[in-house]
């Protein structure tokens, strides 16, 4: 089990705890991934480039999906 200063190591912003905690919660394994925080926005990136979009809304104290970007397949 992750302990709970794992999950607020390194955190900026209570958003920023909400989303990571949100996606732990999901069974997602941070390390895998690339988290970027910006305000209320966090873009969770895999190894593919394939993005979702994640938005913590503070009036609800919750995080919802925002978008899924997929990265397109590159021409050969």
């Amino acid at each position: 089990m992750i302990q709970a200063e794992e999950r607020i190591k390194g955190c900026k912003s209570i958003a920023e705890y909400a989303i990571r905690q949100y996606l732990i919660d999901q069974g997602c394994w941070l390390a895998f991934f690339d988290l970027n925080v910006c305000g209320n926005e966090g873009t969770l990136t895999d190894r593919s480039g394939d993005s979702l979009v994640l938005v913590y809304d503070n009036s609800n104290k919750s995080v919802r999906i925002k978008a899924v970007l997929r990265k397109e397949a590159e021409e050969k």
